[in-house]
């Protein structure tokens, strides 16, 4: 639930804001609500509290010590108030209560902004403290960006060096390999051509010892002339006839 009240105000003299000036009425509207929050609305547009005070100020209207509605018994107590209090009614009636207004609310800006000034200063000062440390930050990251830097092109130009060993190394084992290829091809064609001798020399001597095997057996009765026979790879056989008595015999040499 809520409740609203509504005041209507007749702008003929136009001594009102400028904002209001234009307008022939003028009406000031309150609506509180059962939670106590309230609203302010100047001919049904939402406004502050503040705004509807600065409109009533030096009227005489929205003030306990105005003069423009004045309950019974008010007049005694203005004609027995202090002098303070007199001096608002009076400051009232001269409409200067606006400006009062104005000048208390401008200082409490200012020293509101005294304070943010404060703050401000406060926070630069951290601040600064922080651009040196990130100064030296960036410092160090601009070093350490100069030395991994250099480390990679230390690191590609040791990689380049090897390599080139390496290649010539490899160009040189490679030379090496080709030429002990070559003498290993060369030392399997004499072993093979040396190979094939020896089965040629092997089959003449089988051939030979055929040869004198049968030439021994039908040789038996034979007289002089002794004959020798060659047999192939230095070997030498001598045979003596049947006159040669015990002489008779065979005889190897090499």
């Amino acid at each position: 639930g809520m409740a609203e009240v509504s005041l209507t105000m007749q702008n003929d003299r136009g001594d009102v804001p400028a904002a209001f000036r234009d307008h022939a009425e003028i009406k000031v509207t309150r609506r509180l609500y059962r939670d106590g929050d309230s609203e302010y609305e100047l001919n049904g547009s939402k406004v502050r509290l503040r705004d509807v005070q600065e409109l009533f100020l030096g009227t005489g209207v929205g003030s306990r010590e105005a003069y423009s509605i004045i309950e019974q018994g008010r007049i005694g107590f203005i004609v027995s108030a202090r002098p303070e209090e007199r001096r608002l009614i009076i400051e009232e009636a001269a409409g200067i209560t606006r400006y009062k207004y104005q000048r208390k609310a401008a200082e409490r800006r200012l020293e509101k902004t005294r304070e943010n000034l404060l703050r401000v200063a406060d926070v630069l000062g951290e601040v600064g403290r922080q651009i040196g440390s990130l100064e030296r930050q960036a410092k160090r990251a601009a070093k350490w960006k100069e030395l991994t830097q250099r480390r990679r092109s230390l690191e590609v130009t040791t990689a380049v060096e090897r390599y080139e060993k390496v290649a010539t190394a490899l160009a040189e084992l490679r030379k090496r390999f080709s030429g002990l290829r070559e003498l290993y091809e060369n030392a399997a064609v004499e072993h093979h051509v040396r190979d094939a001798k020896l089965l040629e020399g092997r089959s003449r001597l089988a051939s030979q010892e055929r040869e004198l095997s049968e030439a021994t057996e039908s040789g038996g009765a034979a007289t002089e002339p002794a004959w020798i026979c060659r047999a192939g790879a230095g070997r030498t056989w001598r045979a003596g006839g049947a006159g040669g008595g015990a002489a008779a015999g065979a005889d190897w040499g090499r």
